[in-house]
């Protein structure tokens, strides 16, 4: 992802719209935003994940890593 992308996304993401962003699953996503290790905000039962969240996966130089075995090249 693109830091221009990066800025076009909401303030405020689902966990659904981060994981998809961060090419992570869901239950690591989960656990990320559980322990506290992206910054998340509680509405009741709502879980948002900050867009801030994302900057660590925002690569400008390198290409988007696909899904699939690393192995099978």
């Amino acid at each position: 992802m693109r830091r221009e992308q990066l800025n076009d996304l909401p303030d405020l993401l689902t966990v659904e719209e981060f994981r998809r962003q961060a090419w992570i699953g869901r239950s690591a996503a989960y656990e990320l935003a559980r322990t506290g290790a992206i910054p998340v905000v509680r509405l009741g039962k709502l879980i948002r994940v900050h867009r801030s969240a994302l900057e660590p996966v925002t690569n400008d130089d390198q290409p988007r890593r696909t899904h699939g075995n690393p192995r099978a090249s």
